[in-house]
């Protein structure tokens, strides 16, 4: 993986293939911020604000995407299919490893929170070594095995892969404010912190 600068954290590139970040890296990004953070059980104290940042900004463009899809995405609905391929898979994924997925309403708790991790865990351990659209065709949209691929690309970074993703997550957070109308952001930021 190659991080682009001057202060382009955002593009990247991974096994060979190239994306800008915008067009679906919020969801790309929150699968492998998720990931790492359910792996990564003892982060130095150095790279723990990093990754408590990266996980509450990973979750709010998450929220966004899911539930003010009119303001993420330059092409109506698209990130609405990607979420929804993405969930599809990782329901399909759960389901063939007999992990039971863990509800919303349920989400808080010592059983769930290790239910998480092992999912996470299953996810990282998929074999990589071949192109998703490979295996799966350029019909589906899902970002499950390429954010599977960026957190193991992150995680060779060795000890710097908070620093990177919490810069990445204000970049998007910013990209999306500038491109969302300056009246729109205030009004989401004050709904989603009510």
């Amino acid at each position: 993986m190659t991080l682009r600068q001057p202060g382009r954290y955002v593009r990247h590139e991974v096994n060979g293939f190239s994306r800008a970040a915008h067009n679906y890296g919020d969801l790309l990004w929150h699968i492998a911020t998720e990931i790492c953070y359910n792996k990564d059980d003892n982060p130095s104290p150095d790279a723990q604000n990093y990754r408590i940042f990266s996980k509450i900004l990973s979750d709010y463009m998450l929220y966004l995407l899911v539930k003010q899809p009119k303001m993420m995405s330059a092409v109506a609905g698209i990130g609405q299919i990607r979420y929804q391929d993405t969930c599809a898979e990782a329901r399909k994924f759960f389901s063939r490893r007999g992990i039971k997925l863990v509800s919303e309403k349920n989400r808080k708790g010592e059983e769930n929170v290790a239910k998480l991790k092992d999912a996470c865990n299953k996810i990282y351990e998929m074999d990589t070594s071949v192109k998703p659209v490979d295996v799966k065709g350029d019909r589906s949209k899902s970002m499950l095995f390429d954010g599977c691929i960026l957190a193991k690309e992150l995680e060779k970074l060795n000890k710097g892969e908070w620093k990177i993703m919490s810069r990445v997550w204000v970049e998007l957070l910013s990209y999306a404010a500038s491109h969302c109308g300056a009246k729109r952001m205030p009004m989401y930021l004050v709904k989603a912190a009510s």
